[in-house]
């Protein structure tokens, strides 16, 4: 399981991305039915803290 995570003033907070898929292609940069390769949740991981420094 793939999860963001963020620290903010001494508080630690987790947020799950999804699973990891072994089979999906390693450059793929976009979740597979099964889950995520490490490249596509390093990309979700992006998208999520942009979001939250967005707030």
């Amino acid at each position: 399981m793939f999860y963001w995570r963020v620290t903010l003033g001494g508080k630690t907070t987790r947020e799950p991305i999804g699973t990891y898929d072994s089979s999906a292609p390693p450059k793929s940069l976009q979740p597979t039915s099964r889950g995520y390769s490490i490249l596509a949740a390093m990309r979700a991981a992006e998208a999520l803290a942009t979001q939250h420094r967005a707030i």
